[in-house]
């Protein structure tokens, strides 16, 4: 496929002719195995993070800051060891 420079006053007379050149032909045959493989490590890159990431559903009415302070407050309690002690914000 090309890409080619073109005028924006010129484009809508270019454009129809240049896209129906393109895509008229016979598509030459991929090799469709690195597509996969990009998709894989894309998918990877994002969905990993994604799944580390909570979703909290607000309504009406909800303090959302307290419900984030509770939240931290549980997460130092989980991840501190019995006997370590917390280091204050």
């Amino acid at each position: 496929m090309r890409f080619g420079d073109y005028e924006t006053a010129l484009l809508a007379d270019v454009l129809p002719h240049e896209a129906a050149q393109v895509f008229s032909g016979r598509q030459p045959a991929l090799h469709r195995e690195w597509q996969y493989d990009e998709f894989c490590l894309v998918a990877n890159y994002l969905v990993h993070p994604l799944k580390s990431v909570d979703l909290v559903q607000v309504g009406p009415g909800m303090d959302l800051g307290e419900y984030l302070k509770k939240r931290v407050s549980r997460n130092r309690e989980r991840t501190t060891s019995p006997g370590q002690e917390q280091a204050n914000p």
